[in-house]
Parts: C-alpha cells; structure tokens; sequence
C-alpha cells in the first residue's frame, strides 16, 4: 500500500481546540511528533479571519498530519457566508509506505473499530503539552482513553547520522553553497550573509537532544552545555 489518509471531523459548536492554538504549540516546541517539522498556512477567508492550515511533518513524509478549518474551506468552496455552517475542524492524518500497509492490515484484520485505531495512533505519535510538561488538556480530551497504536517502520530519522544523510541529499548545503556564490561575488543585495546569519540561529529542542547524545558518545560531556546555551527556548 502505497498511500491511506484518514481522518477525523469535530464538528462540535465548541471545538476541542483552534487550528491556531496547536500552531503557537509548535512555534514553542510544546509538542512531540513521529514527524519533526511543522509548517503553517493561512489563506485569506475574510477581511479579519483566515482559514487556517497546520501540518506537521513534510509533504512526503511518510508520517504527516494536517488540522484545517473544514468550515471555512467549505463556505469558500460552496460559496456561503459562514453564518450557513457549523463549525468543523478536520485533523488528518496522511500514512505512506509500511505505515499505510500496516494500518490497512489493522483495518482489515483488527478487531477494533476505525476511530479507535485512528485516535490511537494520533496518541502514540503526536502529544501536545503545556510550559510545565503537563499533557494538553485539549488535546487529552480529545484523544479520550484509546489504546495507544505503535506501527513501525525502517530507517526512521533518530540519529544525527540521519540528519547530516538528509543535510547532504535534502539540498540544504547546496542553497548554503548558493549564498555563499552570491556573497563572494557581491550580489547578496538586500539579503544577510550566512556568516552574519549563523551566530544568531539557534538549536531546535530535537536536534540539540541529538547534539547532546552524539557528544556523550564520546565522552565529550564539556560541550553539553555550550550545545544547551544554544538551544532555542520556548517564547511564552
């Protein structure tokens, strides 16, 4: 199977949370995913609203989820004002290679029902959480007392091997490489240097955690804290 997306509607009057809610969650690194990146996208709806989409994780991911404004996009499409429609918020969840073979098989031969299955995999592979570690209420509400669904997968990014595998193939060095080709024949324009940009980027959470396990490995435990200093923190 090469490709399942499932999904689950709230339709109800008050919704279980915004699409905007889980953005500010991402933005400060309050959550944890099976799929590291998120993205944000905001199409005009309104003069003063704006149907909202989140995704976590990248377009071929093999994991990646997506909340979205249903409503919104519904009122856009059929053309209605919003006062015709309730509220329906979406979140899917899109599943490729071994994960959509090995849910089609919890489909097929699984004694559970559909929403069990797909709830229970949102809890074993996405969490939001406050500024003090705790479970989002929201989101516990709305994942309910399923059983957590683990399927598994080969060659999953978890190491910083991975990550310097997808820093060669993913074209990073090479837009990198582009810059540097502006910046040394002087056409960098309005744009800053790589040299001026670099002292001010900060670590993820998840790639400083990577840092932290490589340097431990070899025994370079004087470098944690540096890796840390450099750690971007959460902006409540």
């Amino acid at each position: 199977m090469t490709r399942i997306d499932v999904t689950i509607d709230d339709k109800n009057e008050v919704p279980f949370f915004t699409i905007k809610e889980l953005y500010k969650k991402c933005e400060n690194e309050l959550y944890q995913s099976i799929s590291e990146t998120h993205s944000y996208h905001d199409s005009k709806f309104s003069l003063n609203d704006g149907a909202k989409t989140l995704y976590i994780g990248a377009r071929k991911s093999r994991v990646r989820f997506r909340f979205y404004d249903k409503d919104k996009e519904q009122a856009l499409k059929q053309k209605l004002p919003m006062d015709n429609l309730k509220s329906w918020k979406r979140t899917e969840i899109q599943l490729r290679d071994e994960y959509a073979t090995q849910m089609c098989q919890q489909i097929a031969f699984s004694q559970k029902s559909l929403g069990s299955l797909i709830f229970g995999f949102l809890k074993a592979n996405l969490t939001f959480h406050t500024e003090t570690g705790e479970l989002y209420r929201s989101w516990q509400r709305f994942i309910g007392s399923v059983e957590p669904l683990k399927l598994k997968a080969t060659n999953e990014t978890t190491t910083l091997h991975d990550t310097q595998n997808w820093l060669e193939t993913g074209g990073v060095l090479s837009i990198l490489k582009g810059f540097k080709l502006l910046e040394e024949n002087h056409a960098l324009g309005d744009l800053q240097s790589v040299e001026h940009l670099v002292p001010q980027s900060l670590f993820s959470r998840s790639f400083s955690q990577k840092l932290v396990a490589h340097v431990s490995m070899l025994n370079r435990i004087d470098l944690v804290k540096q890796i840390q200093d450099q750690t971007k923190k959460a902006e409540f």
